[in-house]
């Protein structure tokens, strides 16, 4: 039986089977793998010794409806960004990921895009691009007044409580707005899902958690016994393990270093490597 003893690193990936152009498929799954770490890792240096959580699907979505109305040296940059190289493919990849993501059964896992831009005649989006975003992206378009920041953070703030369920609150304060402003990109997402193997709420204890080799506290932590797709990675001296919920489809994936301070070279690892491959490697395995 292996033993997983004390969690110090929650790293997560929503891997979506893009149904694109057949020779594609791999690319553009691999394309959305590599931003997701490169972001992680960008999130990461700018908030180091911070609990964090960060959804990169989020902002490769965005980056991907900018590119598509973006022209020259712009749309280049952009696409390199996101490591896909036309904007063909990129309503193609986009497209598919938001249908699948919103029609997953057993979980309820909501992507909503919303573009606000300045009201007034000088700005108005092609119709091309208002196109692409509505019917690719699944983005509304909205005029707004940026210079009413009260206003205008309250009418935005109201848009991403009610796509995720209320549980995002003030995402934005007057203060981010200003006269200036003229184009808005929001994405939310809300999920929620009932584990596969549900935790029994009698099993919760104290446990020691370490958040460094001499800094630990006692914290409730949920146990349990079963079988779980899960793999040692011994390259990396970590373990993978995966929790899925419960329509099998859609899974939590933990990855955890065996030392204390294992975490920072866990992370350099992660950079380097195909996640896909990684995930591949796991199999149902007794563990705890």
């Amino acid at each position: 039986m292996k033993t997983i003893s004390e969690l110090f690193f929650i790293y997560t990936f929503l891997f979506t089977s893009v149904v694109s152009i057949p020779n594609e498929v791999e690319e553009t799954q691999n394309a959305i793998n590599r931003f997701s770490l490169e972001f992680y890792k960008e999130a990461t240096n700018k908030n180091a010794n911070k609990n964090l959580v960060v959804s990169p699907i989020s902002a490769e979505v965005l980056l991907g409806l900018l590119s598509t109305g973006a022209r020259g040296k712009t749309q280049k940059e952009l696409n390199n960004a996101i490591h896909l190289p036309n904007s063909e493919i990129i309503k193609s990849t986009f497209h598919s990921t938001i249908e699948k993501h919103s029609g997953i059964p057993g979980v309820v896992l909501n992507v909503a895009n919303k573009i606000y831009v300045k009201k007034g005649a000088s700005f108005k989006l092609a119709s091309v691009f208002k196109s692409i975003a509505t019917d690719h992206f699944n983005a509304g378009v909205q005029n707004i007044d940026f210079s009413n920041k009260e206003k205008a953070s309250s009418t935005i703030n109201a848009w991403v409580e009610s796509k995720t369920n209320n549980k995002i609150k003030d995402f934005i304060s007057p203060e981010t707005l200003d006269p200036e402003t003229r184009v808005m990109l929001v994405n939310a997402i809300y999920f929620q899902g009932n584990w596969s193997k549900p935790f029994d709420m009698r099993s919760v204890h104290k446990w020691k958690f370490y958040k460094s080799m001499i800094d630990q506290m006692d914290v409730d932590m949920m146990f349990k016994i079963d079988e779980f797709p899960y793999a040692h990675l011994p390259e990396w001296d970590a373990d993978i393990l995966s929790l899925p919920y419960k329509n099998n489809d859609t899974y939590l994936a933990i990855i955890l270093p065996r030392k204390i301070d294992g975490l920072e070279t866990l992370e350099e690892k992660l950079y380097s490597v195909n996640i896909a491959e990684v995930l591949n490697k796991m199999r149902e395995t007794r563990v705890c």
